[in-house]
């Protein structure tokens, strides 16, 4: 059975400072996801992140030495050898790649590099993540108010601070959102949920009700 060969979409070739305007550019927004190596891999042909999703797996994580053949790697993912050495060469000039060896009749032997040690020898590179009080990086309170709406409301980290200062108990502020959200928040546009919120819980501190 012969292997069909998929060629790289053919792009604009760009001069290198475009590139790096590029990625710079980049860097001036947050995102929902951590920083990866697949973040910066994004800035390479398709074939690199291919290369060095297989390059990382069989090196157990950069443990051992990578030096198959651009022939079998291509085969593998089912692009050419060209296709490949040029991913070699991107990935190494990025820095994902480290070249050990390079000789005559024999591949050559790289040390693939992860994202925690490149972020080290590459600073203020990397992304930054977009957090809110509601995702596992923030507020627990917020993410219990969050579970609670089943993922509809995205409670910011102010919100959470403002409910802490008009009741202390975190036991309470979940008490009385769940009878909320069953009762009425259900119905409210999603905007509107942590204003109308807010006010009941000022109710019950001035002792509007019990």
């Amino acid at each position: 059975m012969n292997t069909v060969v998929i060629d790289d979409v053919p792009t604009e070739k760009e001069h290198p400072s475009v590139k790096r305007d590029r990625a710079t550019n980049r860097l001036a927004h947050q995102y929902a996801f951590e920083c990866s190596e697949y973040f910066h891999l994004a800035e390479l042909s398709p074939v690199c992140s291919l290369i060095y999703g297989l390059a990382y797996k069989v090196t157990k994580g950069g443990q051992n030495t990578f030096f198959p053949s651009a022939e079998s790697v291509g085969q593998y993912i089912n692009r050419s050898p060209a296709q490949v050495r040029r991913g070699f060469q991107a990935l190494e000039t990025l820095g994902f790649f480290e070249l050990k060896y390079s000789g005559r009749f024999r591949p050559n032997e790289y040390k693939v590099i992860g994202h925690t040690d490149w972020a080290k020898t590459h600073p203020k590179q990397c992304c930054v993540k977009l957090t809110y009080a509601f995702t596992a990086d923030g507020d627990p309170l917020g993410i219990t108010l969050w579970n609670i709406t089943g993922g509809a409301v995205k409670f910011q980290r102010f919100q959470i601070e403002s409910y802490r200062r008009l009741e202390p108990s975190e036991e309470r502020i979940v008490t009385l959102f769940r009878d909320f959200w069953e009762s009425k928040g259900r119905g409210l546009r999603i905007n509107d949920v942590s204003p109308y919120f807010y006010k009941i819980l000022e109710s019950h501190s001035r002792g509007g009700q019990n």
